[in-house]
């Protein structure tokens, strides 16, 4: 998964290839690219390695910065031998009409997408600063969350959720993982924190 769920990690592709390169060639490598819209490297996705070994497959969705998470549409690419065994398991009709004209008219919308990717970096900066200014231990994040780590962790979560907010739980002990929000979301957020840590 990259970047990674739930640190936000971000493994290059020059990475990625000498993973694969080591691979057994009747091995499948599955790469989510999830959340590789939010990425602020340039050339961050693997897609291009998929032409060069035909064990790679690179997977992607139109539910983090499309907006279209209820439509439960992706893709994949890969090369012509899988697509073959993949024809054999797949179910027909496996996205609905509707799913695919929302898909298109999404990819489409470009100008949408790269709003959605400059305000998410724009927030995700904030709140990392924040964290760091809190001298509250996270990672930094090439996705639209932030996991970081926090000593009453289960209780942070639980006031925040008294105040509005539901942020992940339960992925490591004393760790949680926020989603980066609008601007009056995360200062709200922040103060939240602040008071908490009182």
């Amino acid at each position: 998964c990259n970047p990674n769920n739930p640190t936000g990690t971000f493994e290059t592709v020059k990475d990625i290839e000498n993973f694969v390169s080591q691979v057994p060639a009747d091995t499948l490598v599955l790469v989510d690219e999830a959340y590789i819209d939010f990425v602020s490297e340039p050339n961050a996705t693997a897609m291009d390695l998929t032409k060069k070994y035909p064990n790679i497959v690179v997977m992607r969705t139109f539910s983090k910065a499309y907006g279209l998470a209820n439509f439960r549409v992706g893709y994949a690419v890969f090369s012509k031998e899988v697509a073959e065994q993949v024809q054999k398991v797949r179910l027909p009709y496996n996205v609905n009409s509707i799913a695919q004209v929302a898909a298109t008219a999404a990819f489409k919308d470009q100008k949408f997408v790269d709003d959605v990717v400059k305000n998410n970096a724009e927030q995700r900066t904030q709140l990392e600063a924040f964290f760091d200014e809190q001298g509250i231990k996270h990672y930094q994040s090439q996705a639209n969350f932030i996991f970081f780590e926090y000593q009453d962790a289960d209780k942070l979560a639980d006031y925040l959720l008294h105040n509005g907010y539901l942020i992940r739980t339960g992925l490591r002990p004393n760790w949680l993982r926020i989603t980066v929000g609008t601007a009056d979301d995360n200062q709200n957020i922040e103060q939240l924190i602040k008071e908490f840590s009182k």
